[in-house]
């Protein structure tokens, strides 16, 4: 005789939850072992340190946000040693990319007066003559070479100070 499907479900069912009973510890000592076993050991904290409280007398000291005014005027006698460059309203367009991202592609002219032409990340080449500036470095073209640009660098130290180095952008 064949059960009908409810009838074998029925008979599944009890006998997955007969299979259930197999562990029946206590809950309770399953979790108070569990405790035991996971307490971490904590090392004392130092003690506290102590300090001493003053009151700050604005008239007679200092303010503590202003450097003292030794190391201020070492800073202005710095400055006033530093080089500056002029500072320039308009800017060339090739100023807008850094010198590793533009590429000398030609130069062209007669052997008196040269000049190069520069390609951009985007691909367009752009003539450019001595006097020029490219990159972000306030670079000057000083010269145009057979085979290369020299180029002026003017950067600054980040403490007030401006610096030149002379670089090329050659052909390649």
């Amino acid at each position: 005789m064949f059960l009908k499907p409810r009838g074998a479900y029925f008979i599944a069912f009890s006998l997955f939850l007969g299979g259930c009973n197999a562990h029946q510890d206590p809950l309770d000592d399953f979790i108070q072992q569990s405790e035991a076993q996971a307490r971490a050991k904590v090392d004392a904290l130092s003690p506290n340190k102590s300090f001493q409280v003053r009151a700050y007398q604005g008239r007679e000291e200092r303010s503590p946000f202003m450097l003292p005014e030794i190391f201020v005027a070492a800073e202005k006698a710095r400055l006033e040693n530093c080089w500056q460059p002029e500072v320039r309203q308009q800017k060339d367009q090739l100023e807008s990319y850094s010198l590793a991202a533009l590429k000398l592609k030609g130069i062209m002219g007669n052997g008196k007066s040269l000049t190069g032409l520069v390609q951009t990340p985007k691909g367009n080449v752009v003539k450019v003559n001595p006097g020029e500036y490219l990159g972000h470095n306030h670079g000057k073209i000083m010269a145009v070479k057979a085979q290369y640009l020299e180029v002026q660098e003017t950067f600054s130290d980040g403490l007030g100070c401006w610096h030149q180095r002379n670089t090329k952008l050659a052909l390649k």
